[in-house]
C-alpha cells in the first residue's frame, strides 16, 4: 500500500529494491533489522546459556525468559517480535551489508538523498563491532566463530562507493567525510583533536555542525586513516558488561559533492573563476553509546557512572521523540530536548530513508536488556506506520486530531456539506481527499464514517470554549456533556488512529472492526504503560544512587557553604528528573484510564 503524506509530495515509502536476500526488501521510510551476537569466551566460561532465538526466514526473534511465581515456581516466558529483518550469529558484516545498506549506498548519487544508519542497543552487544569492524572492538577476538578481521559497516560503505566512482558518470564527484561524537551532551570533532564544535539550525531549518572539520577521501586508504584518527580520540571507559565501553555516541557523516566552475557571468573582471560545488547525497552513520543499568555501573569511578547517566538521558530524549512523532499528540516535538536528537532530527523528518540495526546479546544474564531494546525497535517499527510529514513544529488546528488529546472534538468543516434552504449542514460520507486533509489514518478510511455533527455548533464561541480540550480537561475520548446536550446521546467518540465516531450509526460489521481494534490498542497501551513503570523505577534507581553520593560528599566536607551550594543545585535537578518521570507515568496511565471506560461503554470485555 503506498502512503501519500500531507504537505509533502508523492513518495513511494515502500518502494522495493533489489536485495541479494531471499525475498526483496519492503523499503519504507525506516527500516528496523535485529541482529543478534554469539556468546562471548567470557560467558561461556560463566555457564551463560544462550535464550535468543533469530529465526531468519520468519524475520522473527524469540526470547525465552525465565521467571519465577509467586509461589517460587519456575516458569519460561516466550517473547516473540517481528521486524523487516533479523540477523542470527552466524551473518557476518558483508552479507548484512549486502542485503540492507547497499542499495541506500547506490542511492547517494541522487541529488537531494539522504540516509542513515545506526545501531542501538546494549553496552557490550557488538553495536561498534558493526559500525567499525573487528579491529576497533575490544571483545571481537572472544567472539566464538570471529576469527579473522572483519570490515565494518563504515568501511563496506565507501569501498561501495569508490566502485561506483570509477564509473564515468561519476568522475567529477568527491567524497567528503567529517567524523564527530557527542559526550556529555556536547558535540566535540574527532578529526580535530576533541575540539568542542555546535549544532545549529540554517535558515532552511536543517541542523547543520558549525565548524566541523571535514577532510576530502580520494582513495579507501583515507578513510581507514580517518576512522583511526577519529577512535583514538573518543572515550571509552572499562564497566562489568564491556572492557571498552563506548562512553560517547559517534557520528560519521559521508557526503558526494560535485565541482563545477562559476560562469563568466557569476564573476567579476576582478576575481578569477572560482570552483563551487553541488552536494548530492548524504550518508550518516551513528554508533550509538550503549544504554546500561545501574547495576553494570556500580563497581565504576563516579565519572563513569555520571556518563552512563548521560548516556540513558540522550537515549531517552531519542525515545521521546519517536513517542511524539508516533503518537502525534502534541504539536511539538522535542528535538532540542538534547544534542543527539538535535542532530538526528533529518533522520525522522523530511525525505530521509533510515536504517536501524538494533544490536542484542543472546544470554541469560542481558535477556532484561535484550528485551527493552526489542521493544524499543519495535516502536521505531510502529513510528513509520503512521508518521506524517512534519517539522518539530505541527500545527494541526486545521485537522481532527486522530489522538485521545485532540485540540477539537467537532469534526472538520470540510466533510459536512452545507443545506441552504435550512441553513444546517447535514452529515455526509467524506471523500479520499477529505480524509488525508483531515489526517485520518489511511487502514481505516473506508472502513468508518465520520460522525453526524453540526457546524454551526463549531463555530458558535461559546460552545467551542466549552469542546475545545484544555490541559485541565485533556480527555477527548469519553463523551462529554456537551456532546450529550447536542447530539442527545453518549455514543459518540474520538478513536485514537481513526476520528471520531458515531457508534450507533456505524454497521454491526464495522463496529466489531473497531471493538477489535481498539482491543488489540489496549494491549499496546499496556505495554507502552509498562515499559514507562520500568522506565520510571531506573530513573528512580538512578536518582537515588546520584543523592547518596552527593549526601556523602556533603557529610565529608562539613557542610561548608561551597559544598552547601552545590549540593542544592544537584539535589534540585535529582527532584526535577524525579518530577518528569512521574508526570510521564501519570499521563500514560491517564491514558489507559480513558481508554478503559470508553471499552467499557462500547461493550468491550
Amino acid at each position: 500500500m503506498n502512503i501519500s503524506r500531507p504537505g509533502s509530495s508523492k513518495v513511494r515509502t515502500n518502494e522495493q529494491f533489489s536485495t541479494n536476500g531471499k525475498n526483496k526488501l519492503n523499503r519504507t521510510k525506516i527500516t528496523v533489522v535485529v541482529r543478534k551476537r554469539p556468546l562471548t569466551d567470557n560467558e561461556i566460561a560463566r555457564n551463560d546459556i544462550d535464550v535468543v532465538e533469530a529465526v531468519g526466514d520468519e524475520n522473527t526473534i524469540y526470547v525465552h525468559e525465565l521467571k519465577t511465581k509467586v509461589d517460587c515456581t519456575k516458569y519460561i516466558d516466550k517473547h516473540s517480535y517481528t521486524f523487516d529483518r533479523v540477523y542470527n550469529e552466524q551473518v557476518n558484516n558483508r552479507e548484512l551489508y549486502e542485503d540492507i545498506i547497499r542499495p541506500l549506498t547506490e542511492n547517494i548519487f541522487t541529488p537531494g538523498f539522504k540516509c542513515s544508519c545506526f545501531a542501538y542497543g546494549q553496552t557490550g552487544s557488538g553495536k561498534t563491532y558493526t559500525m567499525m569492524g573487528s579491529e576497533n572492538t575490544a571483545c571481537s577476538s572472544g567472539l566464538q566463530g570471529r576469527t579473522e578481521h572483519e570490515l565494518g559497516i563504515f568501511e563496506l560503505a565507501v569501498n561501495n562507493i569508490f566502485e561506483l566512482l570509477e564509473q564515468s558518470e561519476h568522475e567529477n564527484k568527491e567524497v567528503y567525510v567529517s567524523f564527530f561524537e557527542i559526550y556529555c551532551d556536547k558535540l566535540y570533532d574527532l578529526l580535530n583533536n576533541q575540539k568542542l564544535v555546535s549544532a545549529m539550525e540554517n535558515s532552511k531549518r536543517e541542523v547543520v555542525v558549525k565548524d566541523l572539520t571535514e577532510r576530502l577521501i580520494k582513495t579507501r586508504e583515507d578513510l581507514l586513516s580517518v576512522i583511526s584518527k577519529g577512535l583514538e580520540y573518543r572515550r571509552t571507559a572499562q564497566n562489568s558488561m564491556n572492557d571498552m565501553s563506548s562512553r560517547s555516541h559517534a557520528i560519521l557523516q559521508i557526503e558526494i559533492r560535485s565541482r563545477i566552475i562559476s560562469t563568466m557571468k557569476e564573476t567579476s573582471l576582478q576575481s578569477p573563476l572560482s570552483p563551487k560545488f553541488i552536494t548530492y547525497g548524504k550518508m550518516v552513520f551513528i554508533d550509538l553509546a550503549g544504554s546500561e543499568r545501574g547495576a553494570d555501573t556500580v563497581h565504576s569511578t563516579r565519572q563513569t557512572q555520571q556518563d552512563g547517566a548521560g548516556i540513558n538521558r540522550s537515549l531517552l530524549a531519542l525515545k521521546e521523540c519517536i513517542r511524539a512523532l508516533h503518537d502525534q499528540q502534541s504539536s511539538h516535538v522535542p528535538f532540542r530536548q538534547s544534542e543527539l536528537t538535535k542532530v538526528l532530527k533529518d533522520v525522522f523528518v523530511g525525505n530521509a530513508h533510515s536504517v536501524m540495526i538494533a544490536n542484542i546479546g543472546p544470554c541469560y544474564s542481558c535477556s532484561e536488556q535484550t528485551l527493552n531494546t526489542l521493544r524499543y525497535a519495535h516502536r521505531v517499527k510502529e513510528l513509520r506506520k503512521k508518521s506524517i510529514h512534519r517539522s518539530d513544529t505541527f500545527h494541526s488546528d486545521k485537522y481532527v486530531s486522530k489522538h485521545p488529546f485532540s485540540r477539537k472534538t467537532t469534526a472538520p468543516a470540510s466533510v459536512f456539506k452545507k443545506d441552504g434552504s435550512s441553513g444546517n449542514e447535514s452529515p455526509r460520507s467524506c471523500t479520499e481527499e477529505e480524509f488525508e486533509d483531515s489526517n485520518l489514518d489511511t487502514e481505516f478510511k473506508d472502513d468508518f464514517e465520520v460522525c453526524p455533527a453540526a457546524s454551526g455548533y463549531e463555530n458558535t464561541p461559546e460552545h467551542s470554549a466549552n469542546i475545545s480540550i484544555t490541559e485541565d480537561n485533556p480527555s477527548a475520548m469519553a463523551p462529554s456533556p456537551q456532546i450529550e446536550q447536542v447530539f442527545g446521546r453518549s455514543s459518540i467518540f474520538n478513536i485514537p488512529g481513526i476520528g471520531i465516531v458515531n457508534t450507533d450509526t456505524i454497521p454491526e460489521a464495522d463496529l466489531n472492526k473497531l471493538k477489535k481494534y481498539l482491543g488489540e490498542y489496549f494491549v499496546k497501551k499496556q505495554e507502552e504503560l509498562a515499559s514507562n513503570h520500568a522506565t520510571h523505577l531506573g530513573v528512580l534507581c538512578e536518582c537515588l544512587k546520584e543523592e547518596s553520593l552527593i549526601l556523602k560528599d556533603l557529610l565529608k566536607k562539613n557542610y561548608c557553604r561551597e559544598s552547601s551550594r552545590e549540593y542544592i543545585q544537584e539535589l534540585k535537578g535529582l527532584v526535577r528528573r524525579k518530577t518528569e518521570s512521574l508526570e510521564s507515568l501519570q499521563k500514560e496511565l491517564t491514558e489507559i484510564e480513558e481508554l478503559v471506560s470508553v471499552m467499557d461503554i462500547i461493550g468491550i470485555r
